[in-house]
């Protein structure tokens, strides 16, 4: 894989870096400095293990379900954003030499925009810290894990000071995806035990800190298990493990980022301190809709056991960012973190509205964790805009595909690996609107092949009639796209209608077994329509 450009794929949905600097330094010295340690590790590894193998998940710290996180003696909404890395896999275990956060100049950088969150009222942090292949997890000649290389601690050491500096509170990422490390890992109870083993002496070293409030075991590893990469019962038991070791060596809470609300029910009972789940324009409908839906409704339908944290979400200068703030707020969620502090890291280049943040954190009084001693705002909250859905969603989501749509395109798919198209939505005139239909040409065969035809139309009943004006098409997750007199492309694509008309056919066809997405926009007559297509097995 090129070291410079991280390409985002449909197993970890692993986000682009556009810099990756000495990861393969990095990790060359990893091994080298794996026979110096070997003597120590076999001792840390055993009296891990003994620790480990026999204990009990534990009660979760947080407030009452759907309330506030309980962190240092109050209660907060967890007000904050992504960083998500300034160098992807470099962050945590480079070093002050090669580009980690102990680095001069690394430092430097993410001083001036913490400083730049905080004074906008940002509280919470969300860094990823091994991503990709974890390289910093020392592995035997089997590829079983063993230790964490002892270069990350610098690293840790200097985000910390930064967090004391800009009293900020970090949920640390540990892995990217669930099949981003090897499947061993997570499928042989053995090398999950040594899994949980090799990080207790992190969780250890920052026992008691504060400003750690939580380690997330896993980004988004519904799609993993959605496209049969890793089974729920794996996922579930080595975040089980990883809590287990978390819960005995630290006072840090667990947590695990759902890329939809759909996942949740996979990590039920698995230990965690709150939930998490990520929401973006494109789910526009049904259960993966946090912004249409209230904590209170999921609590019901899922019977989740502890607060709701929304991970992950676009709130730019484009967007209603304020409103979706309180929304968020007023909807009893626990905390709501949008991607990302730094946008020119990462390809999405989606960026904070630090403006909307600033405005949002002076109305409200219980946004934290909080450190200082000074005067609280008094809280105003906003009304939402988005009504809570009338009955709780079932008790089982399932990630099975739907081929409707309404005249207000929402996604009618449970995806993996979306591609985030975000736009501000469009002023509908009455009597028009936008449906996107789709029908089976050719079921899947064994190799995983199959045809969906996909047919976009802009209706009007009353005044002015509607028309096509371009479809723009993000990049595809397992599918081609023939649309027009272009077959098989693979790429984002703008296809533009060259005579007015009100409908349109493509065809999307998936290339092998597992989910198949495909994101697009309409544009009409009166703005853009942003949705998808695409079944999530």
């Amino acid at each position: 894989m090129d070291l410079q450009t991280l390409a985002r794929s449909l197993s970890d949905r692993s986000r682009t870096a556009l810099s990756r600097p000495a990861a393969a330094r990095c990790s060359a010295a990893a091994r080298h400095a794996h026979g110096r340690y070997a003597l120590w590790l076999v001792l840390i590894v055993a009296v891990a293990l003994a620790q480990i193998l026999p204990m009990q998940s534990r009660a979760v710290q947080a407030s009452s379900p759907g309330s506030r996180i309980s962190w240092q003696g109050s209660s907060w909404y967890l007000h904050g954003a992504n960083v998500p890395w300034y160098g992807w896999a470099c962050d945590f275990g480079c070093g002050p030499n090669s580009g980690g956060v102990s680095a001069s100049w690394t430092r430097d950088i993410l001083s001036q925009r913490f400083a730049q969150a905080r004074a906008s009222g940002i509280r919470v942090l969300r860094w990823w810290t091994l991503p990709g292949n974890a390289w910093q997890i020392n592995r035997d000649a089997n590829d079983h894990p063993t230790s964490l290389n002892p270069a990350v601690y610098a690293d840790f050491d200097a985000a910390l000071q930064l967090a004391e500096q800009h009293d900020l509170y970090y949920n640390f990422v540990l892995f990217s995806g669930a099949s981003g490390i090897p499947a061993g890992w997570l499928s042989d109870p053995t090398q999950r035990a040594k899994l949980a083993a090799a990080l207790t002496p992190l969780f250890a070293r920052y026992n008691g800190n504060p400003r750690v409030l939580s380690w997330e075991v896993f980004n988004e590893p519904d799609f993993d298990v959605w496209n049969d990469r890793v089974t729920e019962a794996n996922l579930k038991a080595t975040v089980q493990a990883v809590a287990n070791a978390v819960h005995a060596n630290s006072s840090a809470m667990v947590t695990v980022g759902m890329g939809f609300a759909d996942g949740l029910p996979m990590v039920k009972g698995a230990g965690l301190d709150y939930y998490q789940a990520h929401w973006y324009d494109y789910m526009g409908g049904g259960t993966y809709c946090m912004r249409c839906n209230s904590y209170s409704w999921y609590q019901s339908g899922m019977g989740l056991d502890a607060p709701l944290v929304v991970g992950e979400s676009y709130a730019s200068a484009s967007t209603d960012a304020l409103q979706r703030f309180e929304d968020f707020y007023s909807k009893g969620y626990a905390g709501y973190w949008a991607w990302s502090l730094f946008p020119e890291r990462t390809y999405d280049q989606m960026s904070v509205d630090l403006s909307a943040s600033a405005t949002f954190a002076g109305r409200h009084a219980d946004l934290g964790p909080r450190g200082g001693s000074g005067p609280l705002p008094t809280s105003t909250p906003a009304a939402p805009t988005a009504t809570p859905s009338a009955t709780p969603p079932p008790a089982t989501p399932t990630a099975t595909a739907t081929a409707t749509a309404s005249a207000t395109p929402t996604a009618t798919s449970t995806p993996a690996g979306p591609t985030r198209t975000p736009t501000v939505a469009p002023t509908r005139r009455p009597g028009r609107g936008v449906k996107v239909r789709t029908s089976v040409l050719a079921p899947a065969t064994a190799g995983g092949q199959s045809r969906l035809q996909v047919t976009v139309s802009a209706s009007s009943v009353d005044g002015p009639a509607n028309a096509l004006h371009e479809l723009r098409f993000g990049q595809p997750q397992n599918a081609t796209v023939d649309v027009g007199a272009l077959r098989g492309q693979r790429g984002p694509l703008n296809y533009s209608v060259s005579q007015s008309t009100a409908e349109l056919t493509f065809t999307v066809n998936r290339l092998a077994d597992g989910a198949y997405f495909v994101p697009f926009t309409v544009v009409d007559e009166d703005g853009l329509w942003t949705t998808f297509v695409g079944a999530g097995r």
